[in-house]
């Protein structure tokens, strides 16, 4: 079973693969890297979605350059593009996660289980992130 991760290196090559997919790995650089973020961007793609993603694919080169795939340069010259930045891109912004209206809420709690039920009820009297119930101990 793939994993998210993987979902995300895959969804990440495709611009690469659009642009590049018959360019040697040694004969990727910088200006390369900046011409598959315009094609995110083009695509439609949020500025953080577009930064996680670019991360990913200097993350692959990283792992090329320690398994002697491609010389360190390739992977060094990669590490000098940097993120875009908020306000100074053509790529959409994202707004911010608000949270579930109570009344969808007091709809759903009847169909949880009773351990569930208890769990959404304490996220909202304390603002808990689901991992951050879900780790919680007695003691």
């Amino acid at each position: 079973m793939k994993t998210s991760e993987v979902v995300n290196l895959e969804l990440a090559l495709r611009p690469l693969r659009e642009l590049y997919g018959r360019t040697r790995a040694a004969e990727f650089g910088p200006l390369q890297l900046k011409a598959v973020r315009e094609v995110m961007v083009g695509k439609g793609w949020s500025r953080r979605h577009c930064n996680k993603q670019v991360t990913r694919i200097r993350r692959m080169f990283r792992w090329a350059c320690e398994n002697n795939i491609v010389r360190p340069e390739v992977w060094h010259g990669l590490q000098a593009v940097a993120g875009l930045r908020w306000g100074r891109t053509a790529a959409r912004e994202t707004g911010p996660i608000k949270p579930v209206p109570d009344a969808i809420v007091d709809t759903t709690l009847p169909y949880l289980t009773p351990t569930l039920q208890a769990m959404v009820q304490l996220q909202r009297v304390t603002g808990m992130r689901p991992a951050e119930v879900c780790i919680i101990r007695t003691g």
